[in-house]
């Protein structure tokens, strides 16, 4: 006599019942993911600020020539810059050292020179020569609710790093 076999499992119905309750979860917690995202914007551009510059300093030492660290405050983004080896100097082909845009919400702030490389600096740039020697600076993002946050170079054979992650003036 041969009896109904008896398998362990879940019917569709049970499996339905918890992807809708998975849905709805998801659908609760996702605006808070959103806030995540958007207040990590000006640390993460801090950061990709940092990486360019580090980036920079060590073309400029590898190739011996002089690199610029070009921030374009109207237009709101930052490129690289090298001396062609005539003094003149050209845009930069590497994928590092070509344009980003800062995030919408993000703009250029204060851009403090302590000492600089060249005599008289008269635009937004930041040089990096072949010795490793870079300008002293200081250069402050600041996003739409006024968090601000500070890239720094302290000493002229320094390094970039972030002085501190996002606070208010």
């Amino acid at each position: 006599m041969r009896r109904g076999i008896n398998k362990p499992g879940f019917t569709l119905l049970e499996l339905l019942l918890v992807m809708l309750l998975i849905a709805v979860a998801a659908a609760i917690v996702a605006p808070s993911f959103g806030g995540f995202s958007r207040g990590r914007r000006l640390p993460n551009t801090a950061v990709s600020l940092v990486t360019t510059a580090r980036w920079c300093a060590v073309k400029a030492r590898s190739e011996g020539t002089t690199y610029r660290l070009v921030l374009d405050r109207s237009q709101r983004f930052w490129k690289v810059t090298k001396d062609d080896g005539t003094g003149q100097f050209i845009d930069e082909t590497e994928l590092e050292g070509q344009a980003h845009n800062l995030p919408e919400g993000i703009n250029f702030g204060e851009l403090t020179f302590q000492s600089t490389i060249e005599s008289e600096q008269q635009e937004d740039y930041v040089t990096f020569k072949s010795t490793g020697r870079t300008d002293v600076v200081r250069i402050t993002l600041v996003s739409d609710n006024d968090l601000r946050v500070t890239v720094a170079c302290d000493m002229p054979l320094g390094t970039f790093h972030v002085l501190a992650d996002a606070v208010k003036p």
